[in-house]
């Protein structure tokens, strides 16, 4: 039975997400790209750039990786929020 439209698009952002973790974040740290806002054809030119410098992201993971980055991370996605110490971690 194939899955149907909803599953397969959760899948891929699984996926991609997985691709993003196992890839991206063994040289950068999460917040590097998270707080990143670009449209899907600017992931697609820095995934490229990456993979040119040469990111580990084999070229069956790419346009899943691309659709997550430019899903999550889009130019309409508000902007993360810092992080917030409390005075005793900042003391510590």
């Amino acid at each position: 039975q194939d899955p149907l439209p909803d599953e397969a698009k959760d899948l891929r952002s699984l996926r991609g997400e997985r691709s993003f973790e196992n890839n991206c974040l063994i040289c950068h740290s999460a917040e590097l790209t998270t707080n990143q806002r670009m449209s899907p054809a600017q992931w697609q030119a820095e995934v490229a750039k990456m993979v040119g410098w040469g990111a580990p992201v084999p070229p069956d993971e790419q346009a899943d990786l691309i659709e997550f980055l430019a899903a999550r991370f889009a130019p309409s996605t508000p902007p993360s929020r810092p992080d917030r110490l409390t005075p005793r971690q900042v003391s510590d």
